[in-house]
């Protein structure tokens, strides 16, 4: 059974959900071991907020 056979004078509407990804394992800073954060796609450079030292990073950012 359809949607437009229960009512038939109206579109069916139905709800566009964004898909989430499930997260990625969790990226630990290379000389303080503290987590920085969960990694997904894209990959980059950023410091860790704890020791300061460069880290790269992969995660998803959403388009």
């Amino acid at each position: 059974m359809s949607r437009s056979s229960i009512n038939p004078g109206y579109a069916a509407r139905v709800r566009d959900e964004p898909f989430m990804a499930p997260p990625g394992p969790d990226i630990r800073c290379p000389q303080c071991k503290k987590t920085l954060g969960q990694g997904r796609v894209v990959v980059f450079y950023t410091r860790c907020k704890h020791c300061r030292k460069w880290v790269l990073l992969k995660r998803e950012v959403d388009p």
